[in-house]
């Protein structure tokens, strides 16, 4: 797991993961300027980058990024990553999927995790 929040906050989230049976192999924090979350927004695809490269490149099934607003589709390239899933990943997969472009998702590196599956399911396709 990849998130741009202060330290307090990321160990909510992992706690509240790992209750719900979702083992957290890694974990990387982006640091931001602040500990104010709004912060976040003042981050870049090179901090997304930069947190990618330091997880492990292999053992994990997949890694999430959190904090949407932190940039990641230009971060987001995983030859030689698990697959990575985020928001902005997420949001940009429906647009496509919306646009009739859902090929596209292929080129994202979606499909292997089945996501055009879910979409097709999600919507009753």
């Amino acid at each position: 797991m990849i998130a741009p929040y202060p330290a307090d906050l990321i160990k909510a989230g992992h706690d509240y993961l790992e209750s719900r049976g979702i083992h957290i192999a890694a974990l990387e924090r982006v640091v931001t300027k602040t500990t104010d979350t709004r912060s976040i927004y003042l981050t870049g695809v090179a901090d997304a980058r930069a947190a990618l490269e330091r997880m492990p490149k292999t053992g994990l099934d997949a890694i999430l990024v959190s904090g949407t607003g932190m940039p990641t589709l230009g971060a987001v390239d995983s030859r030689g990553l698990p697959p990575v899933i985020s928001s902005n990943l997420c949001v940009a997969a429906r647009a496509l999927d919306l646009a009739g472009k859902s090929d596209a998702l292929d080129a994202l590196g979606l499909e292997p995790l089945g996501w055009r599956k879910r979409l097709d399911e999600a919507y009753g396709r």
